[in-house]
């Protein structure tokens, strides 16, 4: 099912950017810091202020870290000082900050540790404000508007990254043309984007690492943590922007080829062997292994590892033609034990058609009419008779008295005439996309009221209830008995088969 592989990124490189002050990285001081919640801007209870933790939490459980957010809530607003030591979390105004600027966090450090970092949230990004959603779709994530606004959550997991002591990834002001990776610390909204079908927002591969390296755990974790994941966006062409995973062309017929763009990734501690990803094709928008499976590729997968790559597979299997969902499962068969199993899968945002294709009439076998007897033929095939079809068959320049069932293809012949070769019958299949025909070489032998292609015995008892004598009436049935062709059955056309018999 796969044409080719590329890779555009894998083998566990390591894509965090972290501060530095030459001497190494500037960290906190514990492996923790403490965040005071505006209690104007995520009032208690509030959706904003559970997202806010949640976008804390996802830091916390990163395995192989001892780093945690501790949080507090403050009873009032007080003025923010980006030199007071409190790690203020609040909304501002948007014409305090950049233009276009939809979060900014300050960092202050002194010498290796971090002293303050305020996270300012503009109170109108882009001018279209917050969806609180917990698991933006598409539509939120690519085209914010005044209706769906952005994402809070992905924006807050961004600011969060910074505030523990992660830099952009990659900066953004790079040439053209620089490779790098998807990242919750790259620079544009939507960041690395949701994981999964379910639009799980998570801490992506490089960002683990950089925390891990940043504040590795005291000790190795035991058991090693499983975690699989695959991802909803991609690199784009823009320095630190993705976009959507994506296939292309997005109408494809059978056999054809289509590309497709796929990111996996390993949250885990722990290295995982020989992992199917499947890609899909469905009815419905939830992917599962219960649908069409069109391409399958075999992975080993390093702990906190992540793996970019574009690849190419025709489309062999036989498919109705109409409008899909497609998709991708890594681990679809559910072979590793997993701390979490629901960021596995991936529809991706555009739905794929799968056109029907111009019948292709497989070949027919030659095949022997009883001579002057009813014969019913083969049904004839399409190479993708659920694609294909439905099909209406038809005759070119049918014999005299010969018809086909327009529905199966079957050839009806009331009373096969004698040749002396074989007769070329030409069949068409026809069907929305188009036409193609094939044809039946039918041997029908004077004589051969068996059917079975040659005169024997088997032909003798029809033979002798056609013998009427010289210059007799042959009816429609004694046909193939005049083997001599002058318009009777007797003594002349026996000698012709006796002749026949000795040779």
């Amino acid at each position: 099912m796969v044409g080719s592989i590329t890779l555009l990124r894998g083998d566990g490189t390591e894509g965090f950017y972290y501060y530095d002050i030459g001497e190494g990285p500037v960290v906190w001081a514990t492996p923790g810091s403490e965040r005071y919640l505006s209690p104007t801007t995520f009032p208690w209870d509030s959706d904003a202020e559970t997202l806010a933790l949640e976008s804390m939490g996802l830091w916390n459980i990163v395995p192989g870290s001892d780093f945690a957010y501790t949080v507090y809530r403050l009873d009032q607003d007080y003025p923010i000082d980006h030199y007071d030591g409190y790690n203020d979390t609040a909304a501002v105004a948007a014409s305090e900050l950049d233009p276009g600027t939809l979060a900014v966090t300050y960092l202050v450090g002194e010498g290796a540790n971090w002293y303050d970092m305020d996270v300012l949230f503009s109170d109108s990004p882009g001018g279209v404000g917050y969806t609180l959603a917990a698991n933006p779709d598409c539509d939120v994530v690519t085209n914010p508007t005044p209706t769906n606004g952005f994402s809070f959550l992905l924006i807050a997991v961004h600011e969060m990254g910074h505030a523990l002591g992660l830099a952009h990834n990659p900066l953004g002001d790079e040439p053209p043309g620089t490779p790098w990776f998807v990242a919750t610390m790259n620079p544009s909204y939507p960041a690395g984007g949701p994981v999964g079908q379910e639009n799980i927002i998570e801490v992506h591969t490089d960002d683990r690492n950089g925390i891990r390296f940043l504040y590795p755990a005291a000790a190795q974790v035991d058991p090693p943590f499983h975690d699989l994941a695959i991802a909803g966006y991609t690199s784009g062409p823009t320095i630190g922007v993705v976009e959507p995973v994506w296939f292309d062309p997005p109408s494809i017929a059978p056999l054809e080829q289509l590309s497709v763009r796929s990111v996996i990734e390993n949250f885990g501690t722990a290295d995982e062997e020989s992992v199917w990803q499947g890609f899909y094709i469905s009815t419905d928008e939830v992917i599962d292994n219960s649908d069409q499976l069109v391409g399958l590729l075999l992975w080993d997968l390093a702990s906190s590892d992540a793996i970019e790559f574009d690849m190419t597979m025709n489309l062999i299997d036989d498919v109705a033609a109409g409008t899909y969902y497609f998709g991708s499962i890594l681990d679809d068969q559910n072979e590793v034990a997993e701390v979490y199993e629901d960021n596995n899968a991936i529809a991706y945002c555009e739905t794929i058609t799968i056109t029907q294709a111009a019948p292709e009439i497989n070949e027919i076998d030659p095949d022997v009419a009883p001579c002057g007897r009813a014969y019913v033929g083969p049904a004839p095939s399409v190479t993708f008779p659920i694609n294909m079809g439905p099909i209406t068959w038809s005759l070119e320049r049918p014999l005299s008295g010969m018809t086909i069932d327009s529905n199966t293809g079957e050839i009806s012949w009331a009373s096969p005439l004698p040749s002396t070769s074989p007769y070329a019958v030409t069949i068409r299949a026809t069907n929305g996309a188009g036409s193609s025909t094939t044809q039946l070489q039918l041997t029908v032998v004077t004589g051969d009221t068996s059917g079975n292609g040659t005169l024997d015995l088997a032909d003798l008892p029809d033979f002798t209830t056609c013998l009427t004598g010289p210059k007799g009436t042959l009816d429609a049935t004694c046909t193939c008995a005049d083997l001599d062709g002058d318009d009777d059955a007797d003594l002349s056309d026996i000698a012709e088969l006796q002749v026949i018999f000795e040779n």
